[in-house]
């Protein structure tokens, strides 16, 4: 299969896999509100609900079914060109402040060609223009007390993808916690020549990082001078596309021996269901089905960290579960049954306890 294809099948996987955790959730007796949502999943879902209204849990079912690989089992709800896309970060700005436990948060605003540039004087971003609206809202805003969130929700919205947290240490062995925000790419860089812009960008940046951990931060923030903080670059995001049904037609004209060669270079996918324990949250279940001749003990390779699962298995696709919330690693508890059935369990790990862990560590290092 030509490595387009595989990178575009694998951002259908772990679209298909959010959509697959995020009806589990609601099949599991929660509701899909970010008011009674773990906090890591709270702009998630709010995001889903302002975006696709009371469509939203239709279109993560049919995603959840296959609807992204357009395999025929979409059901006609308007949705059937909903997809994932990944986006490459590029650093631009990079802002420095604390929390409430007085550590270190870096936040990296990033440009990506994808975000989405704001609905109003789209016309004008997309010509590499600051709107006027927008500098004029920009100064409003410098001259009243509200938040950069506040002004979001009503005149200067602008889309942005937030990464989890990475608690990494820093040069001075002091713990640090990371976060990568992206934009749209001609925002970031008509940004980075009018500071009133860039200002508003990497506070609200800062706000979205605090709302989406739930995590405070202190007011007041330093903009370095460097593009970028972190041990590593910023890995590409997933980002999830919705667009209205379109009619396209067959493509008949398709060779058999074109069909019959991918389907030749294509792997095997492991069926697995994804389950929320207890409400509030306390932890998830991965089940995951082995098929024979596969021995789970024997020929499945299970690897827990803290944002996810991945289960490889002999002839099979390597399975990539990614929680929109962080889970404790050590917890993990392994179970086979009826020969064919691997059971994943995971404690749910708070954004506050993962840095209270990472600071215990660090004092026990020194």
């Amino acid at each position: 299969m030509p490595s387009a294809s595989r990178a575009k099948d694998d951002d259908v996987a772990r679209a298909e896999a959010l959509a697959s955790l995020l009806t589990s959730y609601v099949d599991d007796g929660h509701a899909f509100d970010e008011n009674d949502a773990p906090e890591e999943l709270k702009s998630t879902i709010a995001s889903m609900r302002a975006t696709l209204g009371t469509d939203a849990l239709d279109v993560l079912r049919a995603a959840s079914r296959g609807a992204l690989r357009g395999n025929g089992n979409t059901p006609s709800d308007g949705f059937q060109d909903a997809r994932a896309m990944t986006i490459a970060l590029t650093p631009m700005f990079v802002a420095k402040t604390r929390d409430k436990r007085a550590m270190k948060v870096f936040v990296n605003v990033c440009a990506a060609k994808g975000v989405g540039v704001p609905m109003r004087g789209a016309e004008a971003w997309l010509a590499n223009q600051i709107p006027k609206d927008c500098l004029r809202a920009l100064e409003t805003y410098a001259n009243d007390n509200v938040s950069a969130m506040e002004c979001a929700a009503s005149e200067l919205r602008f889309p942005m993808s937030c990464s989890h947290a990475r608690l990494e240490v820093g040069t001075n062995s002091e713990t640090r916690a990371v976060f990568d925000v992206a934009v749209e790419d001609v925002v970031a860089r008509l940004a980075a020549t009018c500071e009133p812009l860039k200002r508003f960008l990497v506070e609200l940046a800062l706000g979205h990082v605090a709302e989406k951990h739930d995590c405070a931060l202190e007011a007041e923030y330093r903009l370095l001078k460097k593009t970028y903080v972190g041990s590593r670059l910023p890995e590409n995001h997933v980002i999830r596309v919705v667009a209205p049904t379109k009619s396209v037609e067959p493509l008949a004209s398709a060779s058999a021996s074109a069909m019959n060669e991918k389907r030749a270079n294509e792997k095997k996918r492991l069926s697995y269901d994804v389950e929320f324990v207890n409400h509030p949250l306390t932890a998830v279940k991965v089940v995951a089905r082995v098929p024979a001749p596969l021995d789970p003990r024997r020929d499945v390779v299970v690897c827990v960290v803290r944002e996810g699962v991945t289960i490889d298995a002999k002839g099979y696709e390597s399975e990539r579960v990614e929680f929109p919330f962080l889970v404790d690693a050590k917890s993990a508890r392994l179970t086979v049954t009826d020969a064919s059935t691997l059971t994943i369990t995971v404690d749910y790990l708070p954004y506050d306890v993962a840095v209270e862990r990472a600071r215990a560590e660090e004092s026990t290092a020194r």
